[in-house]
């Protein structure tokens, strides 16, 4: 099977990775070499002027995306399972 580096550029970002693969690090633009890996970007308040948050990253405003994921699990035939997602 082969796979669109679009659909892997994807994967990447829903498990906690950028497009290249490089995992997300705490702090700054969360792109260093050597950081600790973060599980989120951005996790803490915008009003937190010491945590890592989209205004102290260092990074320029401008258009942000989003992509929510969830699991990995299982579905069972016929199961059921509900999801609340909430982007703020």
């Amino acid at each position: 099977m082969v796979v669109s580096s679009f659909c892997r550029e994807y994967y990447n970002l829903m498990s906690g990775s950028w497009q290249d693969g490089t995992l997300w690090t705490n702090g700054g633009t969360g792109y260093q070499s050597g950081g600790t890996k973060a599980n989120f970007c951005f996790p803490d308040f915008p009003y937190n002027s010491s945590g890592w948050n989209d205004f102290t990253s260092g990074l320029s405003m401008g258009d942000r995306r989003d992509v929510a994921s969830c699991g990995p699990f299982a579905l069972r035939p016929g199961a059921t399972t509900d999801f609340d997602f909430a982007v703020v």
